[in-house]
């Protein structure tokens, strides 16, 4: 699997994701961007969690299938459909906390996003 992502623009903004009280790492929205992916436009939302970066990336679904998760150059991807979305969440951070704000996207969005 090769994606191709030019970053376009961004748009700053600061509100927090609430998190499961277990969870002591806090999930910070830190902005949104829309970049291109395999020549289309995608939209991106960009997190913090500790030290970390995750970008969750959205983009009209396509016929082609993707993995669940994958690995490439050190960064974990996890993707998902929900509706007519298909969503990629990008990040180094470890496997669990990426998971963990992908099923609070998740829980947050339609009941078909699984």
């Amino acid at each position: 699997m090769r994606l191709s992502i030019i970053s376009s623009s961004a748009i700053l903004g600061r509100l927090a994701v609430r998190r499961r009280r277990s969870e002591r790492k806090s999930t910070k929205l830190v902005g949104g961007r829309v970049d291109y992916l395999e020549h289309q436009r995608a939209a991106v939302v960009v997190y913090q969690h500790g030290a970390h970066v995750i970008n969750v990336f959205s983009w009209a679904a396509a016929q082609r299938s993707l993995p669940d998760r994958v690995t490439r150059n050190g960064y974990h991807l996890i993707f998902w459909k929900a509706g007519n979305l298909q969503y990629c969440a990008v990040s180094d951070t470890a496997w669990d906390e990426l998971h963990g704000l992908v099923r609070l996207l998740q829980d947050l969005g339609a009941p078909d996003a699984r």
